[in-house]
């Protein structure tokens, strides 16, 4: 049996501060070293469920977070922002199952720990009327080449999201949602033992399944597809969406200086629909999330830019955490402590 895995961050076990999550911040380290541990515990638990061939898509951020050295020595590593397929480098046909490590809730869910769908940018991402956040995009990515979703860990909100979608899969929820940046987390050997039970659970019911009876794979009732993506309040075209500095992330022939939609809309079929929302419509779901894909790229390397700057610059990156997240800005647990901000050091 061949399982390809894809793992995001914000969902691993015990983390639930930014810092923790993104390169270049004082957490980071530790992020990353559970994050191999919650991938290891699945990757074990599949393998002594029958799994024979299995692939990690290290799938956040840059994505290139795990070390090869920290993962289980069984398993293929896909890391790395060269990819056609956004969370799924490497994936195909071939695979038999999929696991999701690692999710978190979709944009705007209420005190959902560290929720977004992919960027910012993205208020709300509907297919076909539907709203989902990333274990749905790509649940129905999955299930577009007739591959099932089987396994699913992350926050609790998020697997309360995935089981109307998803239906009878096993789930792990390694942690509650308290606030953004606040969670209640389960012992990280408990929360790997029960990663590990669920995964080899998991293949283990599909390998003694006969085909009437396996989980179906995942997709729209219906083709054509359309994506929805309703965009934050700084990336609509008539809300002061005017960078001077657009055209360094675009095409040469985009201009000098078009807003975010205007940009987004000279691809066909995307279409603008007042006051913040951009469409389009495909015969493919694979066409429509690479769509999708696209437009993410041109936001993500912009925004990244950004957060290096104010890595760069703590004062501002910090003033920016503070604006997000207010009272719960995740630094302010630091304050507390006498950790200098900028530095992370007593």
């Amino acid at each position: 049996m061949r399982v390809f895995i894809s793992v995001d961050m914000e969902g691993i076990s015990g983390l639930e501060k930014i810092e923790e999550c993104f390169l270049g911040m004082p957490a980071y380290d530790k992020g990353r070293q559970i994050m191999a541990g919650d991938v290891n515990a699945a990757v074990q638990g599949a393998i002594d469920g029958g799994a024979e061939d299995i692939v990690v898509a290290d799938s956040h951020g840059y994505m290139c977070n795990i070390r090869p050295s920290d993962l289980h020595h069984k398993a293929k590593l896909k890391s790395g922002m060269k990819r056609v397929l956004c969370q799924f480098k490497g994936f195909s046909h071939r695979f038999d199952a999929m696991f999701l490590i690692g999710q978190h809730s979709k944009a705007g869910t209420e005190d959902g720990i560290l929720s977004h769908t992919w960027i910012p940018a993205f208020k709300d991402v509907r297919v076909n009327g539907v709203s989902m956040g990333e274990y749905g995009l790509n649940g129905y990515l999955a299930g577009s080449y007739g591959v099932p979703v089987i396994m699913l860990s992350g926050d609790d909100k998020v697997v309360e999201q995935a089981q109307l979608l998803m239906g009878d899969i096993d789930y792990v929820a390694v942690k509650k949602s308290i606030g953004y940046f606040e969670g209640e987390h389960l012992p990280l050997a408990e929360s790997h033992a029960r990663i590990y039970e669920a995964a080899k659970r998991a293949v283990k019911k599909y390998s003694v399944r006969n085909k009437a009876t396996q989980p179906n794979p995942l997709g729209p009732a219906s083709l054509p597809v359309t994506f929805e993506v309703d965009l934050a309040h700084d990336t609509n075209d008539l809300i002061h969406c005017m960078h001077e500095e657009n055209h360094r992330f675009s095409d040469d022939d985009c201009g000098d200086n078009l807003s975010d939609v205007q940009l987004i809309t000279k691809h066909e079929p995307v279409q603008f629909h007042w006051p913040g929302t951009v469409s389009f419509t495909y015969n493919r779901y694979q066409d429509a999330y690479n769509e999708l894909f696209r437009i993410l790229m041109y936001f993500y390397e912009r925004d990244i830019e950004w957060l290096l700057e104010e890595i760069a610059d703590p004062g501002k990156y910090h003033q920016r955490l503070d604006q997000l997240a207010g009272t719960d800005s995740p630094f302010n647990y630091l304050k507390d402590q006498g950790i200098d901000r900028a530095s992370g050091k007593n």
